[in-house]
């Protein structure tokens, strides 16, 4: 009778391990997976391929920083006026913004990569003076609701036109809807360095940069920290410079850690 009751509270226990490590296990996992959320404005630096996969030099940097810190990442398209309602809800753990890196920065990551701004526009129109005060005299294009925007309109530019992605911004600028366009320098190259609309497009820099960092919940602190941490490294990491080369980027110019 013993023997037989040994074997009934053995396996209760063997149960009891097996409904204890479902209820773990994916909880477990859940904290070391990252889902970020990527909005239209942060098209071509993190884009879907043909394979329909997510690639571009923000999303094979923060995938970099993540494998150093032990999380998976999937990324996820959403609105960017959806950003804050999906990050409280828990749809997403993060999401990659374009925002000022002198703002407050308690709910994100450092800087992880920044953009130099890049001017484009005809080669038939002669423009030497790349500023914004020369900027306040012509239609400019820039991506909707981007830093590009933001900027030009600190800036006091009044003819502003916005569009929903690079792609339809180089169009413009060719079609000589608007006679100037900006975007960020390298996601220009990238975007149409091969093709013939390249050949129709001059282009100049502008000075300030456009950081891009990740943005999560308060209560994240610690997950923010070992992201910081991975950062960090990434800055002196050959890993950072292969992402560099894949895309053609020059390092020293349009692509740095910041």
């Amino acid at each position: 009778m013993k023997k037989v009751t040994l074997i009934i509270l053995i396996a209760l226990l063997a149960v009891a391990a097996v409904v204890l490590a479902a209820a773990f296990v994916p909880k477990v996992f859940e904290d070391r997976h990252l889902t970020v959320g990527i909005t239209a404005t942060s098209d071509v630096i993190c884009f879907k391929n043909s394979q329909n996969e997510w690639q571009g030099i923000s999303c094979d940097t923060i995938r970099a920083i993540a494998e150093k810190t032990g999380y998976t990442v999937e990324f996820k398209m959403i609105n960017a006026a959806d950003c804050e309602k999906l990050l409280k809800k828990g749809d997403i753990d993060c999401y990659l913004a374009n925002t000022d890196a002198r703002k407050e920065k308690t709910a994100a990551t450092e800087v992880f990569l920044y953009s130099l701004q890049n001017v484009i526009y005809k080669n038939t129109f002669a423009l030497d003076n790349i500023e914004p005060a020369t900027l306040k005299n012509y239609t400019c294009a820039v991506v909707s609701d981007s830093f590009n925007e933001q900027y030009l309109t600190e800036q006091g530019v009044k003819s502003i036109k916005k569009f929903q992605s690079t792609s339809d911004v180089i169009t413009a600028v060719n079609s000589g809807a608007c006679k100037v366009g900006i975007i960020d320098f390298g996601i220009y190259l990238s975007v149409i360095k091969e093709s013939e609309a390249y050949k129709e497009i001059m282009s100049g820099v502008l000075t300030d940069p456009c950081p891009y960092r990740l943005v999560f919940r308060e209560k994240d602190a610690p997950r923010i920290e070992k992201l910081n941490d991975s950062i960090e490294s990434l800055k002196s990491d050959d890993a950072y410079m292969q992402i560099l080369d894949e895309y053609n980027f020059d390092s020293q110019q349009p692509f740095m850690v910041y």
